[in-house]
């Protein structure tokens, strides 16, 4: 993927224009009284109002303006914000699985690029770490052309190797001390639960981590037609197997490891998203943003 063209495509940008990233660290902090900056949102002084739309919280609803004009309207007010968007890209070579023609590596750019319009549109301030065989890092910047520069070093990424061994990269990852909206887009391909390790070490009082697995729709399923030989990308071993043999033991399988991660997330207060890849993206990014709004409290 070499064009911000690629990144940025017309029928998810709209899907998902007029809708809000909200951070459940902003909203929590507006009612303590402690953030700096501001946006509109839904906080305690009036601003204006803007049609409802499915999914709105209810209570925010003004029954005076219903009354008077037989029309829904959300109270929309001055939030203040002071939030960093962090996207995390998983980029070791598993990524590289592609399924009708889309990896799960062009997929999570797609993804990190979408929302990160966003977010940049919204004047929160975005920036990327990408960890995998190489590290690398893109740090937030308020310069103009750096919706740009995001998008550029997106199209740089490529997927090599293994998840490194634990050590630097709590501290590769905590350079800011702001308020952060970690979003981290990966397959959750691991051997020993290096994954799930290193995304609840990033879990602190002052970010919120959000989880994206993209999955295919065949390594669910397994819906081959005949015997296959399967390669582990970051191993290169092959595995034979016949699918129509071990499909239903898959199935129950696979369903087990995605509660017990979903629990465990939830336990530990990350939130927790599947993402097919199969699905329309478009259709995927709006369900997920109207499911996030409808969890902030």
């Amino acid at each position: 993927m070499t064009s911000y063209h690629d990144l940025i495509r017309p029928e998810v940008i709209n899907s998902i224009k007029g809708m809000e990233l909200i951070s459940r660290v902003v909203v929590d902090n507006f009612f303590h009284g402690l953030n700096t900056s501001r946006r509109i949102g839904s906080g305690q002084e009036f601003s204006q109002y803007r049609s409802y739309e499915p999914g709105d919280d209810l209570r925010l609803l003004d029954w005076k303006m219903l009354a008077r004009s037989s029309r829904y309207y959300i109270r929309q007010s001055e939030v203040d914000t002071n939030v960093t968007v962090k996207f995390v890209l998983d980029t070791t070579k598993s990524m590289e699985h592609l399924e009708d023609g889309v990896s799960k590596s062009n997929l999570s750019k797609v993804i990190a690029a979408s929302i990160g319009y966003l977010a940049h549109s919204q004047g929160d301030d975005i920036c990327l770490f990408t960890i995998g065989e190489e590290k690398t890092m893109l740090q937030p910047n308020m310069d103009k052309q750096y919706f740009n520069r995001f998008l550029y070093a997106l199209t740089q990424v490529e997927c090599k190797g293994k998840w490194p061994q634990p050590g630097n990269l709590e501290e590769f990852l905590h350079v800011r001390k702001s308020k952060e909206l970690i979003i981290f887009i990966t397959d959750f391909y691991e051997h020993d639960d290096e994954l799930l390790g290193f995304i609840t070490k990033q879990k602190t009082p002052r970010n919120e981590l959000v989880v994206i697995q993209l999955a295919g729709e065949r390594e669910l399923e397994l819906n081959y037609n005949r015997s296959v030989s399967l390669e582990d990308l970051e191993t290169g071993e092959l595995i034979r197997l016949n699918p129509e043999e071990i499909r239903k033991e898959h199935l129950k399988s696979i369903e087990r490891r995605h509660e017990k991660l979903r629990l465990t997330l939830i336990d530990r207060q990350v939130e927790y998203h599947l993402l097919r890849m199969n699905d329309k993206l478009e259709d995927s990014l709006s369900t997920f943003l109207k499911t996030r709004n409808r969890l902030m409290p």
